[in-house]
């Protein structure tokens, strides 16, 4: 009886690892605006995040031409979570 063969190449143990699945970092910036009730001025509070670990799919072409809107683009965001 013949010997079984491999069916995969042996995998290298120095070999690079495979790209994360996740491999974005984004930051997001919010910025909101309140009014004081008793003198009516304005206070501007920047709330900046910053997210690592995540997936950002951009699909401008797609858009554009379903759409016909040189503008037109759309990101998906996709952020894991444990």
């Amino acid at each position: 009886m013949p010997a079984p063969r491999r069916m995969n190449a042996p995998r290298r143990m120095d070999a690079a690892p495979a790209p994360p699945m996740f491999p974005h970092t984004i930051t997001l910036y919010n910025i909101s605006v309140e009014t004081d009730r008793d003198t009516l001025n304005d206070t501007v509070t920047n709330h900046i995040t910053i997210l690592k670990g995540v997936l950002v799919d951009a699909s401008k072409a797609v858009n554009v031409r379903e759409s016909g809107l040189v503008s037109a683009d759309a990101v998906d965001l996709y952020i894991p979570f444990d």
